[in-house]
C-alpha cells in the first residue's frame, strides 16, 4: 500500500520486511497501520535489519569495484583486436601516407599566446594550440619524401608483408614514408609516362632552385650560347601624362641542358 501521509510515499505491502527507511518514515508517521508491527521488533532484529543493509551495500560496492577492474583490462584486449584487425586488413600506402601526414599536422602543433589589456599589457593571456607555418610542415614532409624506403611484399609465414627491397636495410620505422613503384625518370624522354626530358631546356646557372641547370640537367652538363634581347631603355615621363622610351638592344649568354 501507499502511505499517502508519509512525505515518502513509502510502499509496504503486509508481508514485506521493512527496511531502514521503512523504518524510520512509519515510526514517524502516527497514522500508520505498520506502526504497531514495527515496534513489536526487537533491538536484535533491528540490529539484524541494519547489517543486513550494510552487507548489501558492500557486495554492490563490491561488484562495482570489479566491474571498473575488468573495463581497465578490456582495452588492452580491444587493443589486440585492432591490431588483430589491421594484421587481416593492413592499411594501402595511401592510407598510410595520409596517416604519416596527420601524424606530421599533430607534431607540429605549438603553444601560440594572445595577450589581452589596456595600453597592451598583459594582464589577461589566451593560449591555445595552433599549427606551425605551411612551409615548416611542408618541409618536414619533404624531408620524409626524399628518404622513403622502397619496399616490396615478402611472404612471412602465411602472409606477405611489405619489406625493405634491399635485405642491407634496417626494418622500416612507423614514422618513414615507403613506396612500391620508382617514379619515372623524367630527365630522359618517355612518351608512355608523357615526359619531353630535359634536353635542350634552358637552365639557370647561378639560380639554386628548382631551374638550376645543376638540377635540371640531371648531371648530363649545360651547352651555353649568345642571344640578342630588345629592351625598353632610356625611358622619360612628360608632363602630363606619357611615358616615352627608346629600344635598346643587348648581348645576354643563355644555358640549355645538354
Amino acid at each position: 500500500m501507499i502511505c499517502r501521509t508519509s512525505p515518502y510515499r513509502t510502499v509496504l505491502r503486509d508481508n514485506a520486511i521493512p527496511t531502514i527507511f521503512d523504518l524510520t518514515s512509519h515510526l514517524n508517521n502516527p497514522h500508520s497501520r505498520h506502526r504497531k508491527r514495527i515496534k513489536e521488533l526487537s533491538e536484535d532484529e533491528i540490529r539484524t535489519l541494519k547489517q543486513k543493509k550494510i552487507d548489501e551495500t558492500s557486495e554492490q560496492e563490491q561488484k562495482h569495484k570489479e566491474t571498473n577492474n575488468s573495463n581497465v583490462q578490456n582495452p588492452s584486449a580491444e587493443e589486440g583486436g585492432d591490431e588483430q584487425d589491421e594484421d587481416i586488413l593492413p592499411l594501402t600506402l595511401e592510407e598510410k601516407e595520409n596517416k604519416e601526414y596527420l601524424k606530421a599536422l599533430r607534431a607540429s602543433l605549438e603553444m601560440k599566446c594572445k595577450c589581452h589589456g589596456v595600453s597592451g599589457s598583459c594582464s589577461i593571456r589566451t593560449c591555445w594550440k595552433g599549427l606551425q607555418e605551411l612551409r615548416d610542415v611542408a618541409a618536414d614532409l619533404k624531408t620524409r619524401y626524399l628518404s622513403a624506403t622502397k619496399v616490396v611484399h615478402r611472404p612471412m609465414g602465411t602472409r606477405k608483408h611489405l619489406v625493405p627491397k634491399d635485405l642491407d636495410i634496417r626494418p622500416v620505422k612507423d614514422s618513414e614514408l615507403v613506396y612500391l613503384q620508382s617514379s619515372p625518370d623524367f630527365c630522359m624522354k618517355n612518351e608512355k609516362v608523357g615526359s619531353h626530358g630535359t634536353q635542350d631546356r634552358q637552365c639557370n646557372k647561378t639560380s639554386n632552385g628548382s631551374d638550376s641547370c645543376d638540377l635540371m640537367c640531371c648531371g648530363r652538363g649545360y651547352n651555353p650560347y649568345t642571344d640578342r634581347v630588345v629592351e625598353r631603355c632610356h625611358c622619360k615621363y612628360h608632363w602630363c601624362c606619357y611615358v616615352t622610351c627608346r629600344r635598346c638592344e643587348r648581348t645576354v649568354e643563355r644555358y640549355v641542358c645538354k
